[in-house]
């Protein structure tokens, strides 16, 4: 058995014996031995040590290698500084990938069979030791043991297009080689796509046992591994070859051996934080090494496409990494050599270590710096990928009328570029680029497209007569140049490609019709170009009625197709082409160009979500917004599902499938589909009673109601059914007892006037008439609570602005009538004020909603003054914690929906204190319970209607 003072060494390919000297300051055996003859058998002790195992190798680093292999720190950076130099059988530790995109794993088979272990205190071997061996300073350990076996490895190896394929196919493989026992069959049970990738992988195989074939596949490689017991029975009397060496110290053996011998070799080693440092910079030399051949890499397929100049400075750079992690390597290892033996500190490799990040070429901070200034090379490259080389880059040119004159037959198109001209001018580079690769994609059998780029042709270009001077598109035929800005000239005239294009999109127009519309908008749009508000303004001239913001915002990136950012004609009449009624005729190309802007992202397929949000566009561009009844339209999509037996949630219609309902799609796109209305609040006579004003109700002011509410509307739950209210917020009441009510969660409102607050906007609608658009009274608006005087006054708070204005309907003006002072909770201030009541003497009641009161603003006041409740004792019962609805009777008595507390308060006039008439017993949808109320309201009578906005319904309270 090994003493307490021995360490062990892997062997790493060496071969020594028992009592062979070594050196643990260079890794080294010295080369001779302890002994001075050879050892008896019966000194050596021989014992079975047999042992079974495997690892997986990933090479990204040697730190990662080394420590998946055990092997100790001291020999580590021996291995790592070149102290020690890995060779033959061994070569598997030092393999790493040198880019990202290399797929490599090696599959280990770990064997050990025998050990040999030295008798250091057996009688009589003092007389076998050299005393010269002892005092040998090149040595400071002697081979006291020796661990056998064998190590084999399997590398596979690829390389890959990208790097989820790296992790998808080393992650496979793996998965793989963990669940194959060495012995017994290879069983591989792979997914089809994962066997065809895991069998195009190169093998490869090193280690401790002479294999005469190349296994071609994994199951080889496992026929190969099952052998490799019976092949260890023919080395070295069936023990293998020497895995580890088991070191005694010489000062040790010395004291055993001879104690009058004093041996003084000086051993140092460096500190684990020191040890830890060296690792970290060998694996950053590493990490910016796969960085700069990553560049590299990209770079090589491209090399005859960019600047001579670039390319050499690359390489330059290339020279000078390599050149940095020789030196590199080579200052560590001397350092180490000499700290070891004692004739440095280890200060100096901490100043070695410390100006590695910012001084070392080969950091991978430095490469990063490197890549970062050569950007312009990784954008070059980028942009000549979007090409096909060979057909349209030019590694040498001679002349632009050379080129014209070999491709004089056909309609040719020179895309001219240069780093210097995308710099001065990236938006003209990028358009036209974008409008380059989209002619690309049309390309005819009849059409060239080459890519001049000067700062490859520079020299060869520079006294050319018809080179350019920015980027741009020439377009020539029969070897004449008839373009020099084919972009710019392709905008303000249409060519007969885009005339025929406009035609087959556009089956209701003629080519007059095109040319006539082409001209009246370059006399608009001189630059022949769009801006997106343009885009969008040119769409409302043709749909008067909707509103064509929200539709082109959607279907922008699809019209765009040369992604300039910017709408042409031949653009913007595809546009058009979707919802003109003159194109009825031509529904199969209609609806093919429908499925392509659905499927923007080119999935082949659209799904519920995709096609419910068009069809809400459209119905919103043709309609107008009140028009969007999305719960039908998602009706008739699901319908569109179900008949080819797709779920709504996961799956998608192909084209094909959206062709063959074209029936319904027809429908859905020409004639929109099926309104929701918006109807008005009249009485029978059509007198007009204003929704916020008083009543001739004359309600006692010690009136009681009933505790117990009846359910007037809603009480079946959240929902979009004609019987369930969602969240109902306003209501009125006519005399003739009709609940109106502000359905705020279905967006459905049986009102006039509506504060569309999340439009910002307010909306009048004629009732019942069967109009299908809103005349927008108000626009750009934050909208809460609305009120109308008999004078036919419109007051309007606006929570944003912290104020409330009156307008004149069918007037602009307006008139600030209470807050306008920033938010606050002075007399003059108001903070997000809510809901309004206007009495006939056109005093406003505002609901203070953060103030918790109810302020009464008189005619042409400045200031407020407050009727019911009170901030500083919001907590108090008989005050307010968040007021909503309200509603002021001719004695002006005041009733306000206190919505935090559940109830609805009454304040007399002049009263400090208010009392609750109904609710108040907690939170809750019992008959005498209210969730948030939030409206409210009085009938002739005297009744009480509140709008329970929490149990999504609407409560009567009848007086009593």
């Amino acid at each position: 058995m090994a003493s307490a003072d021995a360490i062990e060494r892997q062997t790493v390919c060496r071969r020594g014996f028992i009592g062979s000297l070594y050196d643990i300051r260079t890794d080294k055996l010295e080369g001779t031995n302890l002994f001075k003859k050879k050892l008896p058998e019966e000194f050596i002790d021989v014992s079975d040590n047999a042992h079974t195992s495997y690892e997986l190798l990933f090479n990204n680093s040697q730190k990662e290698t080394f420590d998946k292999m055990n092997i100790e720190a001291s020999l580590k950076l021996s291995l790592m500084t070149g102290i020690l130099d890995i060779a033959g059988s061994a070569k598997y530790l030092k393999e790493t990938k040198t880019n990202s995109l290399t797929i490599r794993v090696t599959y280990v088979y770990k064997v050990k069979t025998k050990q040999e272990q030295l008798h250091i205190s057996r009688d009589g071997l003092s007389d076998y030791c050299s005393v010269d061996a002892l005092k040998n300073p090149n040595a400071t350990h002697v081979v006291t043991g020796i661990i056998w076996g064998a190590n084999v490895a399997a590398t596979f190896e690829q390389e890959a297009e990208n790097l989820e394929e790296v992790q998808k196919v080393e992650g496979s493989l793996s998965a793989v080689l963990k669940s194959l026992p060495i012995s017994g069959e290879a069983k591989l049970d792979l997914q089809n796509t994962d066997k065809s990738k895991v069998e195009k992988l190169q093998i490869s195989l090193s280690g401790d046992i002479l294999i005469d074939e190349c296994p071609q596949n994994i199951e080889g490689v496992m026929r190969v591994f099952k052998t490799v017991p019976s092949r260890i029975k023919t080395l070295n009397e069936g023990k293998g070859q020497q895995l580890v060496f088991v070191l005694h110290p010489l000062k040790k053996m010395a004291e055993i051996f001879k104690p009058d011998l004093k041996i003084n070799t000086m051993i140092e080693e460096v500190s684990h934080l020191v040890v830890m440092r060296i690792e970290d910079i060998f694996e950053d030399i590493s990490i910016g090494k796969r960085k700069f051949n990553d560049f590299f890499n990209e770079i090589k397929p491209w090399e005859h496409y960019i600047s001579r100049d670039w390319r050499h400075a690359i390489r330059q750079k290339q020279a000078e990494r390599i050149a940095a992690e020789v030196k590199t390597q080579r200052e560590l290892s001397t350092l180490l050599q000499k700290i070891r033996g004692g004739q440095a500190e280890e200060s100096e490799m901490e100043r070695l270590l410390d100006d590695f990040d910012r001084k070392n070429p080969c950091s991978s901070m430095s490469i990063e710096r490197l890549l970062r200034e050569k950007q312009n090379v990784t954008l070059k490259i980028r942009l000549l990928k979007d090409f096909q080389p060979e057909k349209h880059l030019l590694k040498e040119i001679t002349s632009i009328k050379y080129i014209l004159s070999r491709l004089y037959d056909k309609n040719v198109y020179l895309l001219h570029v240069s780093e210097e001209w995308e710099t001065k001018d990236g938006d003209n580079s990028f358009k036209q680029l974008r409008l380059f690769k989209s002619m690309i994609k049309n390309e005819t059998i009849d059409s060239a497209f080459i890519v001049i780029d000067y700062d490859l042709h520079h020299s060869d270009l520079k006294n050319d007569e018809d080179k350019a001077n920015k980027c741009c598109i020439y377009h020539a035929i029969h070897g004449k140049i008839k373009s020099k800005d084919y972009y710019q000239d392709s905008l303000k005239k249409l060519s007969r490609s885009q005339i025929s294009s406009i035609l087959k999109e556009n089956s209701s127009l003629s080519e007059k019709d095109i040319l006539q519309r082409h001209k009246d908008f370059l006399i608009e749009y001189p630059t022949g170009e769009l801006t997106d508000d343009e885009f969008v303004g040119e769409l409302q001239k043709l749909h008067k009625d909707g509103n064509s913001s929200h539709y082109c915002d959607y279907i922008f990136a699809a019209i765009d197709k040369d992604r300039s950012g910017t709408i042409s004609f031949s653009e913007l009449m595809s546009a058009v082409a979707l919802t003109s009624i003159g194109n009825a005729d031509n529904v199969e190309k209609r609806l093919s160009l429908i499925f392509q802007i659905i499927d923007s992202n080119e999935k082949n397929g659209i799904n519920f979500q995709q096609l419910v949000k068009f069809i809400e566009v459209v119905t919103e561009l043709v309609k107008g917004e009140a028009a969007v009844n999305t719960t039908n339209i998602k009706v008739i999509v699901k319908q569109m599902f179900e008949m080819f037996k797709k779920n709504v949630e996961d799956e998608q219609l192909s084209k094909e499938e959206f062709m063959k309902w074209h029936e319904l799609c027809l429908k859905l796109f020409i004639d929109i589909c099926s309104f929701s209305f918006l109807v008005s609040v009249a009485h029978k006579n059509d007198a007009f009673k204003p929704v916020g004003t008083s009543h001739e109700i004359n309600i006692p002011t010690n009136a009681t109601w009933k505790q117990n509410g009846v359910t007037i509307a809603g009480g079946h739950g959240q929902g979009d059914a004609t019987n369930q209210p969602c969240t109902p917020h306003g209501l009125f009441v006519d005399d003739d007892q009709t609940v109106v009510i502000a359905d705020y969660g279905n967006k459905e409102t049986d009102s006039l006037i509506i504060c569309d607050r999340g439009n910002q906007r307010v909306v009048r609608w004629p009732r019942r008439s069967g109009t299908t658009q809103g005349e927008i009274l108000i626009d750009n608006i934050e909208c809460y609570g609305l009120a109308m005087d008999e004078q036919r006054h419109l007051y309007v708070s606006d929570y944003r602005k912290h104020e409330v204005r009156r307008y004149q309907l069918g007037e602009k003006n307006d008139t600030l009538v209470a807050g306008g002072n920033d938010e606050g909770g002075g007399p003059n201030q108001l903070d997000e004020p809510g809901y309004l009541f206007v009495d006939r003497q056109q005093n406003v009641y505002v609901s203070d909603h953060w103030n918790r009161r109810v302020m009464k603003w008189p005619k042409g006041a400045k200031e407020g003054i407050v009727v019911a409740g009170d901030n500083d004792q919001r907590s108090a019962p008989t005050q307010l914690s968040f007021p909503n609805g309200i509603f002021v009777d001719t004695l002006g008595t005041l009733y306000v929906a206190d919505s935090r507390s559940d109830r609805v308060m009454r304040w007399t006039q002049g009263a400090k204190d208010g009392t609750v008439i109904v609710g108040g017993n907690g939170r809750g949808e019992e008959a005498n319970q209210l969730s948030n109320p939030d409206g409210l309201s009085f009938d002739r009578h005297g009744n009480l209607y509140v709008a329970d906005c929490g149990n999504n319904r609407v409560q009567r309270f009848s007086i009593e």
